[in-house]
């Protein structure tokens, strides 16, 4: 079910990490999200939950998008109490990448196919800062801590990845998981209710990129309902919370020409060469 708990955006010190290179948006199922479809994932609640601490969707990216290079996404605590973060201390957001998703409501793997996997550290704390539970952080190149506002697209993810290449025609796995290092020496652990936002309901948009590739109208996400801990899903832990459900996510991508267009390219090059002789 939908929470009714009110949901207040995090305002600190943290610097975001961030891409060097212009990107496209591939699937943005943020832009435009009114507050009122802002959801908690199930699952979370206490610093010992697991339902909740890997999220994940099958999406089809926009065209000819098939390099992806970060994300857009949302740092949310639901663990129950206030996180009171460090100087020094960092979070960083682990993602699984895949090639295949076979939908069931089964035991068996949602997604298959690795195409890449990877951590970023997408936030050092410069100073000490109060979590307080049940807050979040748009990580964005253009957010605006605590104004509540969806942060518009940019031409860079706020999350920048290493670029992982997909070569199926899709649908596309996504998974995403936050982790915490405090600077104690046990460098980054799992923490229950550390999660993402989702978004669902009557007034919950459609992608304005690409599509969520379950069934309409009400579509869908995974999280760890079944307590999983490996970058991926069983097929039942596929979840709805009312129209347009899905991860408040935004992908980004390299805008790679389709074959056809490199094979002009490429003739138009050899044109012009000749011309220079």
């Amino acid at each position: 079910m939908q929470s009714s708990v009110s949901l207040v955006a995090l305002a600190g010190s943290v610097a975001l990490a961030s891409s060097a290179v212009a990107d496209v948006v591939a699937f943005d199922q943020m832009s435009g999200q009114p507050s009122t479809t802002w959801s908690i994932p199930s699952g979370g609640g206490s610093a010992a939950s697991t339902g909740s601490r890997f999220l994940g969707m099958a999406v089809n990216l926009g065209p000819n998008n098939n390099v992806i290079t970060g994300f857009d996404t949302t740092l949310l605590n639901n663990s129950g109490a206030a996180i009171n973060f460090q100087a020094g201390w960092q979070v960083a957001l682990n993602y699984w990448i895949y090639n295949q998703w076979t939908p069931s409501s089964t035991t068996s793997p949602a997604f298959g196919d690795l195409a890449g996997s990877g951590s970023v550290i997408a936030a050092n704390f410069t100073e000490p800062l109060s979590f307080a539970n049940n807050t979040f952080f748009f990580f964005t190149q253009n957010s605006s801590p605590g104004t509540g506002l969806v942060p518009p697209a940019a031409s860079t993810p706020g999350v920048a990845i290493k670029p992982v290449t997909i070569t199926s025609a899709g649908p596309v796995g996504i998974v995403l998981n936050w982790t915490i290092n405090r600077n104690d020496g046990a460098g980054f652990v799992q923490l229950g209710g550390l999660t993402q936002l989702i978004v669902g309901g009557a007034s919950a948009l459609a992608p304005t990129v690409g599509s969520n590739a379950a069934a309409g109208p009400n579509f869908g996400y995974y999280r760890s309902a079944s307590g999983e801990s490996n970058g991926n899903f069983q097929g039942n832990s596929f979840r709805q919370i009312g129209a347009n459900s899905g991860v408040m996510l935004r992908v980004y991508s390299q805008d790679i020409p389709a074959p056809g267009a490199l094979a002009l390219l490429g003739l138009a090059g050899v044109a012009g060469s000749r011309r220079r002789r």
